[in-house]
């Protein structure tokens, strides 16, 4: 029997959730089992991992299974092999009973081993993370395989312990993704609106209100789009605007102004000949509060120029003495009723 240790259970995960894997197992992809045969062959220490991974996947119709599942099912040949070290510890104990009562035991410990199968697999493997910011706060957090995100005010990351390479992305947030050379596999990002695929790149995304913005740093991003329109191909420089609202691609430049959009980490909001009203918008985003403009010359003012957001007093006070408005409060309401 093959016994692997704990780094290569871990690499055995990685694995199973990569496609091209599954097929070189089944046998079924020319193109994979070309791949991995010359990737095994380049590192021999790695054919005892494969080998075990190809026996769970030709032991069940894995071509009809998403990597989620896949994943699952090795949590639980996981939990087996956890439970396989402890037979030997314990000397058994011998009883004769009669056979009905021998009959029930069994099925009351097939029962609860299901149970704590079950439990076992939610609570060490299923488990849902969620990374949330709240007004005014940010957040950097390093997911599982070795990215790393930071989230700005007023957003949430959800993702799978077991698929840290898939999250769940609402508000804003900049992504360093860990690129995997052996496996290729792709790191995605779900919103509302988008889906965003990547192997190894820098990115910033912000969906808020009914759309979904796209900065790409660096390397190389494919956008699926919910509401049908085919995929996109970013570049680096990229800004692209989608809205699954209107189904429609809102905007897509690659220019000076688009370098700005992930200036927030370092505590500010740039902008260049942006509508007033844009601006207070993302100012609003950030800090919960509501701007109310009094003035109809406002609403077709644009700004350029930087507002800083790591205090919102400090906010407003840029807004009053940099860009000359005035400001009335009312609970959480600011009433811009005109310039100074």
């Amino acid at each position: 029997m093959t016994v692997l240790s704990d780094k290569e259970w871990v690499l055995l995960e990685e694995w199973l959730a990569d496609e091209t894997f599954v097929g070189w197992a089944n046998g079924e992809d020319e193109e994979s089992v070309a791949m991995w045969e010359k990737y095994l062959n380049r590192s021999p220490g790695h054919w005892k991992v494969a080998k075990v991974g190809r026996t769970l996947i030709q032991g069940v119709p894995f071509a009809n299974v998403d990597s989620n599942d896949r994943r699952r099912m090795l949590a639980l040949a996981n939990l087996n092999r956890r439970l396989d070290r402890h037979k030997g510890r314990t000397q058994p104990v011998v009883k004769v009973v009669q056979k009905n009562r021998m009959w029930f035991k069994v099925a009351a410990a097939g029962m609860f081993l299901i149970a704590a199968t079950g439990i076992y697999w939610h609570y060490f493997y299923d488990a849902q993370i969620t990374i949330a910011t709240n007004f005014g706060e940010q957040l950097r957090h390093d997911l599982p395989d070795g990215s790393a995100v930071s989230l700005n005010a007023n957003s949430k990351l959800t993702y799978s312990k077991l698929s840290p390479r898939r999250v769940k992305l609402e508000g804003e947030a900049f992504f360093e993704v860990e690129r995997k050379p052996i496996s290729e596999a792709k790191f995605r990002v779900i919103t509302n609106d988008l889906e965003i695929i990547v192997l190894g790149t820098t990115f910033n995304v912000n969906a808020r209100n009914d759309k979904t913005k796209v900065f790409l740093e660096e390397g190389r991003v494919d956008l699926e789009a919910a509401g049908g329109v085919e995929k996109i191909v970013m570049e680096p420089g990229d800004l692209i605007t989608y809205s699954k609202k209107n189904r429609e691609l809102l905007e897509k430049r690659n220019d000076a102004s688009a370098l700005k959009t992930a200036t927030w980490k370092e505590g500010a909001l740039i902008f260049k000949d942006t509508p007033l009203l844009e601006a207070l918008f993302e100012i609003e985003d950030i800090y919960g509060i509501q701007f109310i403009i009094q003035s109809e010359s406002l609403k077709k003012l644009h700004i350029s120029g930087g507002v800083p957001i790591k205090n919102l007093k400090v906010t407003l006070s840029t807004l009053t003495e940099v860009y000359g408005m005035e400001l009335r409060k009312e609970g959480k309401r600011y009433f811009v009723g005109g310039s100074k």
